[in-house]
C-alpha cells in the first residue's frame, strides 16, 4: 500500500493550480498562482540527505518563497526529521495517513444517498463552508474559502465539495480531489459543528464522496486525518499507514 501511495499520490498526483517538478531525488509540488509550495516526495540516504536539503533551501530562497517539506514515517533516511530540524525547519502537527481500498461491496457504497447531503455547485456557496470551518476550529479560514471558490470555478471536474444540512443550516462539510491518472481520491475537511456530532453526518459525507469516487472509476481513498477523525475512519475500514509531518522551511 505504501508503494502504491508513493508512486501515485506523491510522484504523479497533482492538485488544482499546482504542478509537479522532479529535481533529482525529490519531487517539488509548485504553485502556479502564488499558493503553497512543497517538497512532496524524497528518496534520500544518509550520504546525500544534507546536501539535498541544502539544495532545496537554496532553490526556494532564490525564488523568495518559503515551502513545506512533507515527510512520512516511512521516508528515508530514518533521521530525516532531525536533519530537517537542524537546517531550521519547524515541525507542524502530525496527521495519520489513512487509506481505504474500495470494493463494490464496501459499507460506504451500500449507504444510500442522504436527503440532507448535497454537492455544492456554485462558488458563492463556499461561504457556508468557511463559516462552519471557522466555528469548528475557532480560526479564520478566509484563504481556504478563496482557494475553494477558485478551484470550484475552474476545476469542477477534478474536485467536489459536499455539505450536510439540517433545517437549512450547514452542519458538516467535506471535499475531495479526484486525481486523474491514479487510482486515488484524497478527502479533506471532514468537520461537523459541535452541536450536531454523533448524528451520522460525517459518515454520510464519507459515503457521498466514496460513491462519487467509485462512479468516476477511482478505487482508493486517502485522508491525512486528525486524531479525532482517525477512529471514525478506522471503523469504516480505512487502514492506518503511518504519520505525516509538515516541516516548514525557515524564511527565505
Amino acid at each position: 500500500m505504501i508503494v502504491l501511495f508513493n508512486e501515485e499520490m506523491r510522484k504523479k498526483a497533482v492538485y488544482p493550480g499546482l504542478y509537479n517538478e522532479a529535481a533529482g531525488p525529490v519531487i517539488r509540488c509548485l504553485s502556479s498562482n502564488g499558493g503553497d509550495n512543497l517538497v512532496v516526495y524524497s528518496e534520500l540516504d544518509a550520504a546525500n540527505a544534507d546536501d539535498v536539503i541544502d539544495e532545496q533551501l537554496r532553490y526556494f530562497r532564490q525564488t523568495g518563497k518559503a515551502f513545506e517539506w512533507k515527510m512520512y514515517d516511512f521516508d528515508s533516511p530514518p533521521d530525516l526529521r532531525e536533519r530537517l530540524i537542524a537546517k531550521g525547519f519547524e515541525q507542524g502537527e502530525a496527521e495519520a495517513l489513512m487509506i481505504l481500498p474500495l470494493r463494490d461491496d464496501h459499507e460506504l457504497l451500500r449507504i444510500g444517498a442522504s436527503s440532507f447531503v448535497r454537492r455544492i455547485a456554485k462558488p458563492q456557496e463556499i461561504d457556508a463552508v468557511v463559516r462552519l470551518e471557522n466555528a469548528v476550529w475557532q480560526e479564520s479560514h478566509a484563504e481556504l474559502g478563496v482557494r475553494l471558490k477558485e478551484e470550484l470555478a475552474a476545476y469542477a471536474d477534478q474536485m467536489a465539495v459536499f455539505v450536510a444540512e439540517e433545517n437549512g443550516q450547514t452542519v458538516s462539510v467535506g471535499w475531495m480531489y479526484l486525481h486523474e491518472g491514479t487510482s486515488f481520491c484524497s478527502l479533506f475537511g471532514g468537520a461537523t459543528h459541535a452541536e450536531f456530532r454523533g448524528r451520522g453526518y460525517y459518515a454520510a459525507l464519507l459515503a457521498a464522496r466514496a460513491r462519487l469516487a467509485w462512479e468516476r472509476g477511482f478505487r482508493t481513498l486517502m485522508v491525512d486525518a486528525s486524531a479525532a477523525s482517525r477512529p471514525i475512519l478506522e471503523r469504516k475500514g480505512f487502514v492506518f499507514t503511518g504519520y505525516s509531518y509538515p516541516y516548514y522551511s525557515p524564511a527565505p
